[in-house]
C-alpha cells in the first residue's frame, strides 16, 4: 500500500501502532483476530482514500471504481469496530482485575 514512499509508510506505521495499543495486551485469540480485522480494514480504507486524493476527477471510470472502493473498505472498518466492541469490554476485566473489582 504505501509503496516508496517513506513518509507515508512511516504515519501508516505508526498509526497502526496507535490503533493496536488501544487494545489489551493479552486479548485472547477471538478478540485478537477482530483487533487484527479492524487494524486490516484500517489499512483497505487508508489505500483506498489515498487513491481517491490522487486520481484525476475527470477520469469518472476511475473515479466510480475508487470510491466504491471508498465505501466498501468504510463499511467494513465500520463493521469491524462494531464486533470488536463487546469483546473489548470483556477483555479489559481480564486484564485489568482492579477495574472488575
Amino acid at each position: 500500500m504505501v509503496g516508496n514512499d517513506p513518509v507515508f509508510r512511516k504515519v501508516s506505521t505508526k498509526k497502526l501502532e496507535d490503533l493496536r495499543s488501544q487494545f489489551p495486551v493479552n486479548y485472547k485469540s477471538v478478540s485478537r483476530l477482530l483487533v487484527e480485522r479492524i487494524l486490516s480494514t484500517w489499512v483497505q480504507l487508508s489505500f483506498a482514500e489515498c487513491k481517491m486524493a490522487e486520481m484525476n476527477p475527470q477520469d469518472r471510470k476511475s473515479f466510480e471504481f475508487y470510491s466504491r472502493l471508498q465505501q466498501r473498505a468504510q463499511r467494513q472498518y465500520t463493521q469491524a469496530i462494531r464486533a470488536c466492541t463487546p469483546w473489548q469490554g470483556m477483555t479489559r476485566h481480564e486484564t485489568n482485575p482492579a477495574k472488575s473489582a
